[in-house]
């Protein structure tokens, strides 16, 4: 280690980190260059550091950074990258030269620099990447932790305003999840509607428009008046908790996963609600009749116990010893 590089390269004095011995090199090379080591712009910083990691990565890296150096000066930056890191790929070489260009902050630990290229790669990321006026650490680490469809300017302008970046991937999974009619762009539309710090509510919002499985029966009714009506919505669940001043509604969650349903009942046509029927999934079994309760869980009577389990007796529906007779004990699990 001779000259400037050595000058450079001690503990005390490595101004530009790990690339410190590198572009000591460059100085050894270039006289012009090395009038000017300790005032490179972040945009040459970067450039090098990019470069430095793209032929390291190739197979005969120490040619193509030996190359590079005795080049350095005598050609352009663009030319540099194409013929010692991207041999053969003009459009990959000029690509990541106007993305280091963006880069922001000092210079990057290689490990964000191999992120980068490996994300030039894909060109729904890249087109991401190309519309952002800086390019950070953190943009690469919100990128690295999204599914490629949702790596928007959008979304990553989301993230940057929310301290914990998982929390958004968490919400986006949960939203997929919850929301099948949804394409992966109205999602990210939908986003620009959540506030900071509020994806929770912004999730709830969307558990409460997700479609309901369809009902095990439509609804019910016999010569007598009698009806049963499949609560189909979060709405109807919601309206019937203000209805009945129960809980019905909190109990959204099982009916999207198929493990419950909830059915109205009434006693006469066209007439005031009487009760909630929940079924339930069994094992082997099936949908059965687990319980009937009217307003404020109050037991139902007998004959409207019997009628609702004549109702969906049509549907081949039964029920369970404690829906027949309540203090009965029956566990449906």
């Amino acid at each position: 280690m001779t000259g400037f590089r050595a000058a450079i390269s001690t503990r005390e004095t490595r101004p530009y980190g790990w690339l410190t011995p590198f572009i000591g090199d460059i100085s050894n090379q270039h006289p012009e260059f090395a009038s000017r080591i300790l005032c490179l712009s972040r945009a040459e910083v970067h450039f090098l550091g990019i470069a430095y990691v793209a032929m390291t990565l190739c197979p005969d890296a120490r040619a193509r950074r030996d190359g590079f150096v005795r080049a350095y000066t005598k050609m352009k930056w663009r030319t540099l990258l194409l013929r010692f890191a991207f041999v053969g790929n003009p459009a990959r070489a000029t690509m990541i030269l106007k993305l280091s260009r963006k880069f922001g902050g000092d210079l990057w630990r290689p490990a964000s620099y191999i992120r980068a290229l490996t994300f030039s790669k894909c060109p729904n990321t890249v087109k991401t990447l190309r519309h952002l006026p800086t390019i950070t650490r953190r943009t690469l680490l919100d990128l690295q932790a999204l599914p490629q469809v949702y790596r928007t300017a959008g979304v990553l302008s989301h993230m940057a305003r929310n301290r914990h970046r998982h929390e958004v991937v968490f919400a986006l999974a949960a939203v997929e999840r919850i929301r099948p009619d949804l394409t992966p762009a109205q999602i990210v539309d939908s986003l620009k509607s959540a506030k900071p710090g509020a994806l929770s509510c912004w999730v709830r919002r969307h558990l409460q428009r997700a479609r309901f499985p369809a009902p095990p029966t439509g609804r019910l009714c016999d010569n007598q008046g009698h009806a049963v009506t499949p609560l189909e919505s979060y709405q109807a669940l919601a309206n019937a908790a203000r209805e009945f001043d129960n809980c019905v509604r909190t109990y959204q969650g099982q009916v999207l996963r198929g493990q419950r349903y909830f059915y109205r009942y009434t006693a006469e046509n066209n007439g005031k609600g009487v009760g909630i029927i929940e079924l339930r999934q069994m094992p082997v079994v099936g949908w059965v009749i687990e319980e009937a309760l009217g307003p404020n869980n109050n037991d139902l009577s007998g004959q409207d116990r019997l009628a609702i389990i004549n109702l969906f007796a049509k549907a081949d529906i039964i029920a369970t010893p404690q829906m027949r007779q309540p203090g009965r004990w029956f566990d449906i699990d």
